[in-house]
């Protein structure tokens, strides 16, 4: 998976590792595009966020995009759009970590990164683990 990267303005490697352990990361936001009986779900490139104001800046955008195409699936429209603004509204998904296992300088100047290693694999958590986990 081919991750593009937004807002860096740095083509060092070292300068960005130091960027992130003064609090940078990199997100990825969603947003939904639905015609009619088709919905899709799509993601924002790799954005590098270094303070609340940048955030918010692209959160907004996100939000407005989401709202704009995401209602109209005639099935569940409304629904999986406003799910897409909650995950958004919680600063979206932060891909720092996986970023930085596959970055190398020459992607960083490309601005593109190829995501072959995953430092998190996502699946969906069963009923009884998830209690656990509450409880815990």
């Amino acid at each position: 998976m081919i991750h593009k990267l937004d807002n860096l303005k740095t083509s060092d490697l070292e300068i960005l590792k130091s960027c992130i352990d003064s609090g940078g990361k990199f997100v990825v936001f969603n947003y939904r595009v639905s015609l009619g009986f088709i919905s899709l779900l799509r993601f924002s490139p790799a954005i590098f966020i270094q303070n609340k104001i940048e955030l918010n800046s692209y959160k907004k955008k996100y939000h407005k995009l989401n709202l704009f195409f995401g209602p109209w699936f005639i099935f569940k429209g409304p629904f999986l759009t406003y799910n897409i603004y909650k995950s958004n509204k919680k600063g979206g998904i932060d891909v720092t970590k996986d970023i930085m296992l596959n970055i190398t300088s020459n992607s960083l100047v490309d601005r593109e990164v190829d995501i072959k290693i995953m430092h998190t694999i996502f699946s969906k958590v069963d009923k009884t683990e998830k209690k656990k986990y509450i409880k815990q």
